[in-house]
């Protein structure tokens, strides 16, 4: 039981230093959230900076969650998911059973924790899913609109273009018979 706990832990502590795109998801602008020290202790190594992306003209949101929350790092020293999966593996390894319940109701307020960090990702993806479908109807309206403009029913202009020319041509030839050089034009 011990080892698969150290195992769990370990498996965390990666997908704590999870990165996208070259930078993490949970350290703020720092390279990883976590770092692990002598002893194979965790401890955090973000700067709690927030991430912020521009989902629409008026919508930004922040596109990454502080592991000093998340993994209980703000709890106090010792209170971390992490030291408290290494106090239930040495529990384990020693038969301390009250260790063991000690290390259980720390991590359920850890979980708790971890909770609250997915509803934060929960409502970001709901906002970020919204400005999605505004902006995916906005040009859908568009392009509808531009259909309107742009898409002329042929015969109706043709008729017109014809209509047109024909009125050109004969304002061009009632204007070229009205202006005729009479007798009195050359004798002057």
């Amino acid at each position: 039981v011990a080892s698969e706990v150290d195992q769990l832990r370990d498996q965390l502590r990666d997908l704590g230093n999870t990165t996208h795109l070259g930078r993490s998801l949970f350290g703020g602008f720092a390279q990883s959230a976590l770092a692990t020290g002598a002893g194979g202790v965790v401890s955090y190594a973000g700067d709690g900076g927030q991430v912020q992306r521009q989902v629409s003209p008026t919508i930004t949101v922040a596109v990454n969650v502080d592991a000093k929350d998340v993994f209980g790092f703000s709890a106090g020293a010792g209170q971390d998911v992490f030291s408290q999966l290494t106090d239930l593996a040495a529990a384990a390894r020693s038969g301390n059973t009250a260790a063991a319940a000690t290390a259980q109701t720390t991590l359920e307020a850890r979980h708790s924790d971890i909770l609250k960090g997915l509803s934060q990702v929960g409502a970001v993806t709901n906002r970020v899913e919204v400005a999605q479908s505004t902006g995916s109807a906005a040009l859908q309206d568009l392009a509808t609109r531009r259909s309107d403009v742009e898409d002329v029913d042929l015969a109706d202009a043709v008729v017109k273009l014809s209509s047109a020319q024909a009125g050109y041509t004969a304002a061009l030839g009632a204007a070229s018979r009205a202006n005729l050089p009479s007798l009195a034009d050359f004798l002057r």
